[in-house]
């Protein structure tokens, strides 16, 4: 269950510009209770995110797997995670950090995509808000 006023306050202290959502659905053979709590999941976080009135976008698992390469393996995805994020592998190092580390790759196959498509003007706007830019 989501502890909708700790994400609130989370998004409060970082003030994100944008939030991604895996476009993930219930899976056939899943029971109706745990079907339930994903959806109600899923529900509350797109309502704090829509209070705090931040742009979302969804993203097809398929979609950021296959900008990484990776296939169905939940290790893998930590694995390179931790490659990428070498700062936080203490807190990547557990089997069941794979839903942190699939996070990480999901909001960097974002940001990515987002600065591959953006024009020179926009590259310059953003590098100018860098807290180490001249």
């Amino acid at each position: 269950v989501i502890d909708m006023l700790r994400m609130a306050d989370i998004i409060k202290h970082w003030s994100p510009d944008h939030a991604v959502i895996e476009k993930v659905h219930a899976m056939p053979g899943q029971g109706v209770s745990s079907t339930f709590r994903f959806g109600q999941t899923l529900g509350r976080t797109e309502a704090v995110i829509a209070l705090a009135e931040i742009p979302l976008t969804y993203v097809q698992p398929t979609k950021w797997k296959k900008f990484f390469r990776l296939g169905r393996d939940k290790e893998d995805s930590r694995r390179l995670a931790i490659e990428l994020y070498p700062h936080i592998a203490d807190r990547l190092h557990r089997k069941k950090d794979e839903g942190r580390a699939e996070a990480l790759l999901i909001a960097t196959h974002h940001l990515e995509k987002r600065i591959s498509h953006e024009t020179s003007s926009e590259r310059d706007d953003r590098q100018a808000q860098l807290p180490f830019a001249d």
